[in-house]
């Protein structure tokens, strides 16, 4: 008897999660669709295009020689709070560290950046996929994950615990079991920490309303 109850139970958990993630998934497709408040697709903020001091000079340098201009971020938000440069540098350590297959781990930010509607964001790591070869394609399957043949079942069972971290802050058992049967301790951390840094890049931008640098045409 309870063994009948607790596989109805699943099933329903299974048949209401994905019924919700969809959902979801369309209310961000649709939302992405809509224009955003900052119609002028100009930042909230003036960017900065003479910065001030070394180390903002050098960013400067480096980054347009990397992708081919200075991006947006840099002289909207860090050429006023330098300081917080210490951070970028410490999230790129951090995944230049990381045990995952790069590709994997750039599928997970650009999945982050989509739910949250970050086109910055979004643009800057196809780019990036673009720069190093990856299957560019896929990232326009990131919403339909689950139903889509371009990712494998690991892939979906990382992309299933972030977007469900990502909208609820937190995961359910099922979704952190089934996380487990792929990925070590350790990779489980670096995931949810690729999660919680992506949510920062994002989060810092939108409301400043930083949007696309066009980078992908750049690395085309």
């Amino acid at each position: 008897m309870w063994k009948g109850v607790t596989e109805k139970k699943a099933i329903s958990s299974i048949e209401y999660n994905h019924t919700f993630r969809t959902q979801y998934f369309n209310c961000i497709m649709n939302a992405l669709q809509t224009k955003p408040t900052n119609t002028t697709n100009t930042p909230r903020l003036t960017p900065i295009e003479q910065p001030s001091g070394l180390k903002l000079k050098l960013a400067y340098y480096f980054t347009k020689s990397k992708l081919g201009k200075t991006i947006t971020p840099l002289k909207v938000t860090y050429a006023r709070v330098p300081a917080a440069l210490s951070i970028v540098q410490a999230f790129q350590k951090t995944t230049n560290a990381l045990t995952l297959d790069p590709e994997l781990a750039l599928i997970i930010k650009s999945f982050v950046a989509t739910q949250n509607g970050c086109s910055f964001c979004i643009d800057i790591a196809k780019a990036e996929a673009y720069e190093k070869e990856f299957m560019t394609e896929r990232y326009d399957e990131l919403m339909n994950f689950e139903t889509s043949n371009q990712f494998s079942d690991k892939e979906k069972a990382a992309l299933s615990y972030v977007s469900e971290v990502n909208t609820t802050k937190n995961a359910t058992n099922d979704t952190f079991n089934r996380l487990k049967k792929y990925f070590t301790d350790e990779q489980i951390v670096e995931i949810t920490i690729l999660n919680a840094m992506e949510n920062y890049y994002n989060y810092v931008n939108i409301p400043l309303g930083i949007e696309s640098d066009d980078l992908c045409s750049i690395a085309q």
